[in-house]
């Protein structure tokens, strides 16, 4: 007798990994008695600080799109994998859970630590390597892009002393990317080729 299994969302099992981060996080904050401010860097920084960290991530993003249109043949899109509670669980993870959980982690108390260890230059540089590696395989377009994203986090971290903006970019970044592979699914259910 053959037990069917039910069918898995490619990549669901992925989406356990940004909510066990943030638990593991938040048990070690705990247990090491870190500090979420000095540790993890998690302080509001100024509004004009904030608003011109604002205005260079809206013009990284501009360029982004601008260079990716010309150097893409193929956008990846979801297909099957967006309707009803699955798209809440998947929006939410994408755009929450590891936007936090990713921050916390490399531009949080990795950054912390190697800073001190090493100064600031090398924890942006290392910490913006470590987190695009850790986004796996992808084309080398979209590595450099992740490459630009995770040094500007560094940068603005390192200069506002939070990494609340880096967790806000992040999880704008993250829902720009879900809206515009979401709505691409829905257009044509199939990859998208931008105009040459």
């Amino acid at each position: 007798m053959t037990v069917e299994r039910p069918a898995v969302v490619p990549g669901s099992r992925a989406l356990v990994w940004p909510w066990l981060a943030l638990s593991v996080l938040g048990a070690a904050a705990r247990v090491g008695h870190l500090s979420w401010g000095d540790d993890f860097g998690v302080r509001v920084p100024s509004l004009a600080s904030a608003g011109a960290w604002g205005a260079g991530f809206v013009a990284l993003v501009v360029a982004q799109e601008v260079i990716g249109h010309r150097l893409w043949s193929t956008v990846d899109t979801w297909p099957d994998a967006w309707s009803g509670i699955r798209v809440a669980v998947r929006a939410v993870t994408i755009v929450v859970a590891a936007p936090i959980s990713e921050e916390l982690l490399y531009r949080g108390l990795l950054f912390t630590r190697i800073a001190d260890w090493g100064g600031v230059v090398i924890a942006v540089a290392f910490t913006a390597i470590v987190s695009t590696i850790a986004h796996g395989r992808r084309g080398a377009t979209v590595r450099m892009m992740i490459l630009a994203d995770a040094a500007y986090y560094g940068c603005a971290r390192a200069v506002t002393g939070s990494v609340v903006l880096p967790i806000a970019f992040h999880c704008v970044g993250n829902a720009y990317a879900v809206y515009e592979r979401t709505r691409r699914s829905r257009l044509s259910g199939r990859e998208c080729r931008p105009r040459r």
